[in-house]
Order: structure tokens, then C-alpha cells, then sequence
């Protein structure tokens, strides 16, 4: 999400958009200058359900989706849950060339591709940023937390509880903020929320060890109402990482099926891409 989102919400769709194969409602508003992000599900002879449940969509991947109903907002949640010992994650960055999710997952010819950090107007992202062990930028301090891999396997941690030291070796690394869950599901109680709604992107690693990634694409949550909610979720999740959201949340997996998931409305230069 550039910063700051200039009457995002305002624009924002209603909807997953009329090419979804998922039953939902009509897109009923786009902004002017953007196309609209492309939502797709697997095929299906009868309406997706509620729920899905978890369904294999790969080499250690499965995605689910979710209709909820949050304060008189609906929204569908696309979800992906990837085993981190039969999956290998790296990230990807190209601040001269922003691509949305949907061309990442093309030009990647990757499994899996969801949005990554915030980035500035111009493309550069903000935080510390690691790709195949090349560091750009620098970490945040006194807030949020990063998505990391490394010989040690996959971390979702809080900058706070736990600063990033210059000492450390990562193979790849994104930072945002701020933090929802902190370990062992609990709530931050330090998120600055105003009580806006937006769509959402979060990071998260269950209490088993793997990666949660998962797109709310309308604006239904503010960041404490995120929070609460995948504190009480069934998704056992131990620690839990707010990344950009707004027109930048997007989550794709390539299955034997097709493309699944949720494009993001505007090109990103970060991306978390299982290749």
C-alpha cells in the first residue's frame, strides 16, 4: 500500500468482482483509474460453500476459503496454509518493475504469491527487506515485526519482544507492521488502531509450525478487529503479522486446476513467492 491511501476506501469493491466462479455479490464500485483485481476459485459444479475447508492445492500447500460476517460487513477470506519442510519461500523484489500479484505469480511461474510490506511512492519499500540473502533498506525499530527464513527455518516475530540483530543470517526477510497475535495466540495489546476498515494481508504461523497466509479483500476489519478475530479463529495460530493491505492485498496459488485466490488492485514491488 502506497502511503499514505488517499480516499482508498471510498473506492473500494463491494465484492470479489463478476469473474469469481465463487458465489458472491456484484462489484458494485471501481476506481476510476484501476482495473479490478481478478478473484478466482477452482471450478466447481455446485456453489461454493461457506466454508471449504482445507483443500490440497500443491506440494505442501492447501488454500481455503471462508465466508464471515463481521459487524454488518461480509467478506470472503482466502486463505493459504503452506508446510514449511516441503515448501521452499523466497522473496522477490522489483522496484522498477511493480507488478501486481496476479503478474508476479506469471512472471515467477511460482506456486504461490501473496503481497508483501509497505513501499513508498516510488516503489521502495520501507523496513529491512532480505532476497536471497541481499539486504535493502533498514529494519524497523520499536515496531512491527518480519516474516523470515533462514538455516534455522521460518519465523513470524515481533520487533519489539525480539529486535532484529545485525549478527543474524537470513536468506529472505520482509518487515511490516504492526503485529496482531505476539505468541501462543495472544492479542498485542500495542496496536494503534483508529478504527478504520480496510482490506487486509496477514502472515502467520500456526502452533504446528506452518505458514498462514491470508487476504480479506473487502474493507471489513480494522487492524484490533483482525486481531481478535484470528485470536479466535480455529486456525490455532501462535503469532500473527499485519502486511500491506488496502489495494496492495493479493494472495494466488497456481493449482493443477488453474489460478486460485485474489489479485491485488495495484502493481507491488515485494512479494512472498513459493516458486
Amino acid at each position: 500500500m502506497i502511503l499514505p491511501r488517499v480516499a482508498m476506501l471510498a473506492l473500494l469493491w463491494a465484492a470479489l468482482g463478476s469473474s469469481a466462479c465463487s458465489s458472491t455479490d456484484p462489484l458494485v464500485a471501481v476506481p476510476p483509474t484501476l482495473s479490478a483485481p481478478l478473484s478466482v476459485s477452482l471450478p466447481t459444479r455446485t456453489p461454493v460453500p461457506d466454508d471449504t475447508g482445507w483443500r490440497a492445492a500443491g506440494e505442501g500447500i492447501e488454500t481455503r476459503e471462508l465466508a464471515v460476517n463481521h459487524q454488518e460487513q461480509t467478506d470472503r477470506l482466502f486463505m493459504a496454509r503452506v508446510e514449511p519442510s516441503r515448501a521452499a519461500f523466497r522473496v522477490r523484489y522489483n522496484p522498477e518493475l511493480p507488478r501486481r500479484v496476479g503478474e508476479w505469480l506469471e512472471s515467477e511461474r511460482a506456486q504461490l504469491i501473496v503481497n508483501g510490506g509497505f513501499f513508498t511512492p516510488d516503489h521502495r519499500a520501507l523496513g529491512l527487506l532480505i532476497t536471497d540473502g541481499a539486504p535493502v533498506g533498514e529494519s524497523y525499530e520499536g515496531r512491527g515485526g518480519l516474516f523470515g527464513v533462514s538455516g534455522d527455518g521460518v519465523q513470524v516475530r515481533s520487533l519489539i519482544l525480539q529486535p532484529y540483530r545485525l549478527d543474524e543470517v537470513f536468506d529472505q526477510m520482509v518487515q511490516s507492521f504492526p503485529m496482531l497475535l505476539i505468541g501462543n495466540g495472544a492479542l498485542n495489546d500495542q496496536i494503534q488502531d483508529d478504527g478504520g476498515i480496510a482490506p487486509r494481508t496477514v502472515v502467520a504461523l500456526d502452533r504446528q509450525g506452518r505458514v498462514v497466509f491470508l487476504v480479506s479483500p473487502r474493507a471489513t476489519f480494522s487492524l484490533l478487529e483482525l486481531a481478535v478475530w484470528l485470536a479466535q479463529s480455529d486456525l490455532d495460530l501462535d503469532t500473527a503479522l499485519n502486511l500491506d493491505g488496502g489495494t496492495s492485498s493479493g494472495l494466488m496459488v497456481q493449482t493443477a486446476e488453474g489460478r486460485w485466490g485474489i489479485d491485488s488492485w495495484v502493481r507491488v514491488p515485494a512479494v512472498i513467492a513459493i516458486p
